[in-house]
Parts: C-alpha cells; sequence; structure tokens
C-alpha cells in the first residue's frame, strides 16, 4: 500500500502533467528539489487550489469545490471528506512545520512532516511513521525556498534533495486561498486535540468553508482566510463517544468560545501586534460543528455560521 508521500506525489504529478491548464509552474532547483508554483510567480487557479488540499491530506481525503450562500450572496468553497481523519488532518494537513531561517519563513504543510516528525507528539499519538522514497511538503510562503532552506528539509527528512516535491502558494493567490478553506475539518479536528479529547476515536470527518477572494494586502487577506473558517467554516465528526460528556465537549468546539470572537481577524492581528501567539487559541476553530456518536447513532451540534461578521471581514 502506499504511502501518504508516495500518494501526494502523485497528485503532485497531476499538477506538472496539467501546469498549463491550471497555470501552475514547475521546475527543478540546482540542488535537484522539484518546486511547483500554484501561486507565487504562477497564476494558479482554484483547481490547483483543490488539488493542493488533497496533498496536504497525503492523499487520505477528498476535496471538491462548491458554493455556499449566505443571506442572498453566494461564495466559491471547499469540502472536505476523510475516513483517516487524524493521519489525514493531523499527521499531513495541518501547518506543524515552520521552515525559517533569518531570511526566510513559510508554514509547512503535507506528509513530509510525517517523516521529520513535525511536531513529534502528534507522531506520539497516532503511533505512525513511514519510509518513502520521496517527501511532499506544502508551503506557505510569498517567496521561493532557497537552496539552504531546501537542503534542510531534506535533511530533516532524511532524503537527499532530489527526492523532495515543494508546492507553493502565496495566501495571496487563489490556490492559497482554496488551500486553505480546505482545512474546515482539520481546525476542528485540532480543537478537539486542544481540548484533551482523544482524536483517535474520531473515524470520519468532514466541513466546509467559503473560498475568500484574493485581496493584495497579505496581512489582510491572513484575516480573511482565517474569518472564512472562524465565521462560516463547519465541521461534522463520527466518533464513538462513549463515557464522554458529548455535550460538554461540543459547547467548547467553535470559534465563538472564544473572547476574541466577535471582530475581523485582521482587528484582532492588530491588536495583537501581529504575533499569533497573543490571540486566545480558542479562537482557531470551526464556526460550526456536529459530532456523531458511532454507536447510539445521536447528533451533537454547536455554533452557528455567522455571516455578519463574515461580511464585515470580506466587505461584502
Amino acid at each position: 500500500m502506499p504511502t501518504l508521500n508516495e500518494q501526494a506525489a502523485d497528485l503532485a504529478d497531476i499538477l506538472v502533467e496539467q501546469a498549463a491548464e491550471l497555470n501552475v509552474t514547475f521546475q527543478k532547483t540546482p540542488i535537484g528539489a522539484t518546486i511547483i508554483d500554484c501561486g507565487v510567480k504562477a497564476k494558479g487557479s482554484y483547481e490547483a487550489g483543490r488539488i493542493l488540499i488533497e496533498i496536504c491530506l497525503g492523499g487520505a481525503g477528498r476535496a471538491e469545490l462548491t458554493t455556499m450562500n449566505f443571506d442572498g450572496h453566494s461564495l466559491p468553497a471547499a469540502t472536505v471528506s476523510t475516513d483517516a481523519p487524524t493521519l489525514a488532518c493531523l499527521g499531513a494537513q495541518m501547518a506543524g512545520w515552520r521552515v525559517k531561517s533569518d531570511k526566510y519563513f513559510a508554514l509547512g504543510s503535507g506528509p513530509a512532516r510525517i517523516l521529520a516528525k513535525k511536531p513529534a507528539e502528534v507522531y506520539e499519538l497516532l503511533n505512525y511513521s513511514e519510509h518513502p522514497d520521496v517527501a511532499v511538503l506544502v508551503l506557505e510562503a510569498d517567496q521561493y525556498p532557497p537552496d539552504p532552506i531546501l537542503e534542510g528539509i531534506a535533511k530533516e527528512c532524511q532524503l537527499n534533495p532530489r527526492q523532495l516535491y515543494i508546492l507553493i502558494a502565496s495566501t495571496v493567490s487563489i490556490a492559497g486561498s482554496t488551500q486553505i478553506a480546505g482545512r474546515s475539518a482539520e481546525s476542528g479536528l485540532h480543537k478537539l486535540l486542544k481540548l484533551g479529547f482523544d482524536v483517535r476515536r474520531v473515524k470520519h470527518a468532514s466541513g466546509i468553508a467559503p473560498i475568500a477572494p484574493v485581496i493584495q494586502d497579505p496581512l489582510k487577506m491572513m484575516g480573511a482566510v482565517n474569518d472564512a473558517i472562524f465565521s462560516a467554516g463547519q465541521g461534522w465528526y463520527r466518533a464513538e463517544m462513549e463515557g464522554v460528556d458529548v455535550d460538554e465537549l461540543i459547547a467548547k468546539m467553535p470559534s465563538s468560545t472564544s473572547r476574541d470572537y466577535g471582530t475581523p481577524f485582521y482587528e484582532i492581528l492588530k491588536k495583537a501586534d501581529f504575533d499569533f501567539y497573543k490571540i486566545d487559541p480558542n479562537l482557531f476553530s470551526v464556526a460550526e460543528a456536529t459530532i456523531t456518536d458511532i454507536k447510539t447513532g445521536k447528533k451533537y451540534h454547536a455554533g452557528k455560521v455567522d455571516f455578519q461578521l463574515l461580511k464585515k471581514s470580506l466587505g461584502i
């Protein structure tokens, strides 16, 4: 059975094969790594962003493009679903690798994190490892990684740089915004993890969130893509809930439980001097969550889509 990195590499090959159609570009770096540009210098596309979502999930989940309607307004949206939620969402998709140097910074997602154990506690919880001959990392950044960064990534993955696929998209791009909208299910699952719930009990996760329109100001765009999930993202989870007070648990899941909720994220960032660590971590979740108890079939629900907040953020 192929590993998540091998599955992601197959999806990356689709981007290469359909590069012209999807408005992406690709190149080999001097040290042999493959860089696929989905939204830095390349124009990119919604479909490239959809494939990026599946790459982030290590091929262990599916993404589709659709629309969401809010009070007469319609926005493009991304749906995700996976029957391996902890592995796909937390083990691969979560932006758990801060790739940085004095002059470079990017958030890293995708199954290369498994090889580098970023962060190690996730893979200890999942008790999962793999040993492929390829590593696939998706970077949220506005410039290409220099060779020393690529060499560092390869070293952490215990591979040669020639075995690296690096996919890159700026937040200020169609594909980048689409890729982030695909984090609805992961956002709720990560909140469950932070609440101390054993996320290995979750057997299916799905979600939907609107795709924020591109704003050229990077900080305002960061606000918009986060608000798309915080104010309008929805997550559905099927889980083994025996012995758990599900009403108490799910009541804590929505983003609206945060003391910072109710203001567009850009304004929250400004107030926090653009320091994420000053923001209440309870904000980082979906607006609306539903958990279905696998054994009883009972559904538990909390939160709601907040169109007024979304309108403020997107200027609708």
